[in-house]
């Protein structure tokens, strides 16, 4: 009510994570960097990310995916519904305002570029 909110950091990394977001029902989930590299060509966790996003629908949750470091992780997270995430790809750490209204124009860049799919248009 005051404004509170809660986030399950490395969430698939640690073997309670799944029981800490259903008691704690937070309201952001963040998928390990762990389960981000790769998932391009890893149907293991393309489905986990699938699952997840699910998960955190029902629960309300925003789900995010860390350690976004290349325009294929971007491309595949995105295929799966995630609509959030941090990493190098998207932008380096910054304070610094007019930093991150760059970030949006390369987000916005990148959707024209890549199909609801995942896929890139040609």
């Amino acid at each position: 009510r005051r404004g509170l909110r809660l986030s399950v950091d490395h969430a698939g990394s640690y073997a309670d994570s799944i029981r800490h977001i259903r008691q704690i029902r937070p309201d952001f989930i963040k998928l390990d960097r762990t389960l981000i590299a790769g998932i391009e060509t890893d149907t293991l966790r393309q489905a986990f990310g699938e699952v997840m996003t699910e998960f955190a629908g029902q629960l309300g949750a925003v789900l995010i995916a860390e350690g976004i470091e290349t325009r294929e992780e971007l491309a595949a997270v995105t295929s799966l519904g995630v609509t959030a995430g941090q990493g190098y790809y998207l932008g380096r750490p910054t304070v610094r305002l007019r930093d991150w209204a760059s970030w949006n124009d390369g987000v916005h860049q990148f959707r024209s570029m890549i199909g609801a799919d995942g896929t890139e248009n040609s």
